[in-house]
């Protein structure tokens, strides 16, 4: 998670503000993939993805004047799922 990684992103359960997004955005967009690669914990798997991901999340929240969210560990996925486990409980399936 962004909080164990050392860069300074609330981990599950906590709020992160559009301005710390943002703040995240202007420093690790100044790294090569090599210096982002050795930031401790850093998975070499997600290093491509971590900031592309935080510039679609700052672009949603600015264009849509979202000052701060909920950071969540779940994917897309688990939403979907339990979406789904939700909508069969209530259909009676």
């Amino acid at each position: 998670t962004a909080e164990r990684l050392g860069l300074g992103l609330p981990d599950n359960g906590k709020v992160v503000t559009l301005e710390r997004v943002a703040e995240f955005n202007r420093s690790f967009g100044r790294l090569t993939r090599e210096q982002a690669l050795r930031i401790p914990k850093m998975e070499e798997n997600r290093v491509d993805v971590i900031f592309p991901g935080m510039l679609i999340l700052e672009g949603i929240m600015d264009e849509f004047k979202i000052e701060s969210t909920l950071v969540s560990h779940f994917s897309l996925r688990h939403g979907v799922l339990a979406e789904e486990i939700s909508r069969l409980r209530s259909s009676g399936a």
